[in-house]
């Protein structure tokens, strides 16, 4: 029996349009990534958690348009942006806090982990610049994240752009805060980069239930779920069960088996 009341249903999208953040206006469905974030939010929206954002951009003069969204869905957690335009400062208000710095910074992530964190949920709607992306993941997933906690991607569209800095496209005007990247650094998307670094987290997922893991790096993820431009990865725990068990379920184990 489904107990989740209309209102319930539709809370994450009403303050969606409420904050006129672009989640909801998308492509990725008919009410862009709300339906995906509620079947992973909605269990645990009432919970104590601290929650990181890539990525701020007011949304035309509307303000941090997803860190207030986040912040009324989520009544019991802290909410942090980062973001590399400084002129996405000066929003800070109670639960809600504001980090100027690079998403590809180890030492400015470090320093973020080190006050703010670890996170239960990050998600990561900065540059969609590959490499920036990926380095993110690589420096936060460790010791960024809590064990369990969800790791999130968006817009991985842009994946398939190739030169971001070409004329036709030139998103260091069209995206605020891109422009703060030195010239020399390229900003140059290949989706076999992004699809390789995907393909990676699940190869080491997949082969540490077999009699090759030995031959793998430790999984960092237990699941990976996705949407339309859009990844969920939920990180591992330390009991884990393809993590420590060594043989084949037992009979008397079913005792304890809970179907889904």
């Amino acid at each position: 029996m489904n107990d989740t009341t209309t209102e319930e249903k539709y809370l994450l999208l009403k303050l969606a349009i409420k904050y006129h953040t672009d989640k909801c206006t998308n492509k990725a469905s008919k009410y862009g990534y709300i339906p995906y974030y509620e079947k992973h939010f909605r269990p645990i929206r009432h919970e104590e958690m601290n929650i990181l954002e890539i990525g701020v951009r007011s949304n035309r003069g509307h303000g941090p348009s997803s860190l207030l969204m986040w912040k009324e869905y989520f009544p019991n957690s802290q909410i942090y942006g980062l973001d590399i335009n400084p002129n996405c400062a000066g929003y800070d208000e109670e639960r809600l806090k504001i980090i100027i710095g690079d998403q590809a910074d180890k030492r400015c992530l470090d320093d973020l982990v080190a006050e703010h964190g670890p996170f239960d949920i990050i998600i990561d709607d900065g540059s969609h610049v590959n490499s920036l992306t990926i380095k993110s993941y690589e420096l936060l997933i460790h010791q960024g994240l809590k064990p369990g906690g969800l790791y999130i991607i968006e817009d991985l569209s842009t994946s398939y752009i190739g030169d971001l800095d070409h004329p036709s496209i030139d998103v260091r005007k069209r995206w605020e805060g891109l422009d703060l990247y030195p010239k020399d650094v390229p900003l140059v998307n290949n989706r076999v980069d992004m699809a390789n670094f995907l393909m990676h987290r699940v190869t080491n997922m997949d082969m540490c239930c077999t009699r090759y893991r030995s031959q793998f790096a430790a999984p960092e993820i237990t699941s990976m779920t996705l949407y339309p431009m859009m990844c969920v990865m939920t990180k591992v725990t330390s009991d884990c069960d393809f993590l420590t068990s060594t043989s084949s379920p037992s009979v008397s184990a079913f005792s304890e088996y809970e179907p889904v």
